[in-house]
């Protein structure tokens, strides 16, 4: 719940989000095994991982799954999130929480937590320059894992897409290790899914 004064009294916000029944794993998105071993492997290492995918196919599944997948356990995680952000909400990464509605940046924030020392920064939207620029540069001359997403129709979208953004475009291909762009098919519910007569003329358009 988040509350918030504005002129004519209170502003209140309530998000009720159902817990998911099923823990997302990359082998359950479709993910070859060579390409899970690679993502995993440039997730684990010092640079920039992208994961990006068009509107409704799929990003905060393959975002999820992603953050499952990285070693949370034997490496410190920190992250960058909005106040209704709560799919980066991770066991053992540490979120700490801005109002982008309100002017607040990320870039505010991490000076302080980069003097936790922290292995990797897991950031759902990198908003501004100086935010993206302080996180390549922790990616290149820090070794540090920096793990993001962008909606875009392809990868290379993707990368245009923060490219467009950084104040040092040299540090910031420098910083770049892996681009994903997955389109999810949505699956109907195998205990909730009913039989139902095609119209036969879709069948034939299909």
């Amino acid at each position: 719940m988040i509350t918030q004064g504005v002129k004519t009294g209170e502003r209140a916000l309530l998000k009720v989000q159902r817990e998911a029944s099923l823990k997302l794993e990359l082998p359950s998105l479709g993910m070859s095994s060579g390409m899970q071993e690679k993502l995993v492997e440039q997730v684990a290492s010092a640079g920039m991982v992208i994961i990006s995918a068009p509107a409704g196919q799929g990003l905060t599944s393959t975002w999820q799954a992603v953050l499952n997948a990285a070693d949370r356990f034997t490496r410190d995680f920190v992250g960058v999130a909005d106040f209704d952000d709560r799919e980066t909400e991770r066991e053992n990464v540490e979120i700490q929480r801005i109002d982008s509605r309100q002017g607040q940046s990320a870039a505010d924030l991490l000076p302080r937590m980069i003097l936790k020392q922290p292995n990797a920064f897991v950031m759902p939207k990198i908003a501004d320059q100086k935010t993206l620029d302080i996180l390549t540069h922790q990616a290149v001359n820090e070794n540090r894992s920096v793990i993001t997403k962008v909606q875009a129709g392809s990868a290379a979208e993707a990368v245009l897409r923060l490219m467009t953004l950084s104040g040092d475009r040299s540090q910031f291909t420098r910083s770049v290790n892996a681009v994903t762009c997955q389109r999810l098919v949505r699956k109907l519910c195998d205990k909730c899914k009913q039989p139902v007569q095609a119209n036969p003329q879709a069948v034939k358009q299909m």
